[in-house]
């Protein structure tokens, strides 16, 4: 069953509700995801919708690099499709428990116990997740060097394009500096939290403190000279990670969202990504070709 899938290969990191808290899970940095808000910072999507079934598929099957959440590739497709179902399910659950708790503690207000008032909680999140695949972010342009086809222009154009991306990695208008710091190392002296710790402020609790099942956990920027990024290395990936930022964490879009013009074009996006994936390789010194030896020196046995 879907439930057995998720028991025996999930709920020691993610808790048998979802909710990121299972055995395991205050020994790994990062937490394990609670899947109770709705929240995934990793997918095809704009930055506030749901993931795609492919998305979460993806996820399961690739892992997320950098962190403790392994590939499940080794599973047959049917049981990793039955355990993105099944994550779905704990999503939604837990969402319409935390919208019902608002209701009745947050906002104060009467809520009738009743299967009308369950499933109009519920429809919300459930028409969410079904529209996910209408929010999937689809780049309409690509980079120049990209349809080069002469080496010597496509390598121009690339190295173009990496010169302008660092202009805006180090500038005010991207400010990826800002987390990431100077050189890209995620070395930042600002406290950043998700969503999932930033309230869990100990001295705004106090003694209540204690009583969270996962203390207060700091998030650390991407190092990006490592060239391990947990959304995907691939061109697309850190593409959709700029345009929409990641939800949930302190990242935002560079692309456009409701109520917010986009703040970098996609030919600018484009060449952040350039100069993201020439990070890990910055200031390596080409080795040049072995030199021909000459009919002479190999009957010598000595170099010319």
């Amino acid at each position: 069953t879907k439930s057995g899938l998720y028991r025996q290969h999930c709920v020691h990191c993610h808790g048998v509700s979802g909710d990121g808290a299972g055995p395991t899970a205050m020994f790994l940095n990062p937490y394990p995801r609670d899947y109770r808000q709705g929240k995934f910072k990793f997918k095809s999507t704009e930055f506030a919708a749901k993931p795609t079934d492919a998305d979460l598929l993806h996820t399961l099957t690739e892992g997320i690099p950098g962190t403790a959440m392994p590939s499940f590739k080794l599973l047959p497709l049917d049981e990793r499709e039955a355990l993105v179902e099944y994550v779905k399910y704990l999503s939604m659950r837990g969402e319409v428990e935390l919208a019902m708790a608002r209701y009745l503690f947050v906002d104060e207000e009467d809520l009738e116990l009743s299967r009308s008032t369950l499933v109009e909680f519920l429809s919300e999140s459930a028409e969410s997740w079904s529209a996910a695949a209408e929010h999937v972010v689809r780049p309409q342009t690509q980079p120049a060097h990209v349809a080069a086809t002469d080496p010597a222009e496509k390598a121009r154009l690339l190295a173009e394009s990496i010169e302008r991306g660092r202009k805006l990695f180090a500038g005010e208008k991207a400010a990826c500096v800002k987390c990431h710091g100077p050189t890209g190392l995620g070395d930042s002296e600002d406290k950043l939290y998700d969503d999932w710790n930033k309230d869990k402020d100990p001295e705004k609790f106090g003694a209540e403190a204690a009583t969270w099942v996962l203390p207060r956990q700091q998030l650390r920027p991407r190092n990006l000279r490592l060239g391990i990024y947990r959304g995907g290395r691939r061109p697309l990936d850190l593409f959709r990670r700029i345009y929409t930022g990641i939800y949930g964490g302190p990242m935002p879009g560079a692309g456009p969202s409701p109520g917010r013009e986009a703040t970098l074009s996609e030919e600018e996006i484009w060449s952040v990504v350039d100069y993201i994936r020439s990070l890990p390789y910055e200031g390596q010194v080409a080795v040049p070709p072995p030199r021909q030896l000459t009919q002479r020196s190999r009957q010598s046995g000595s170099l010319p």
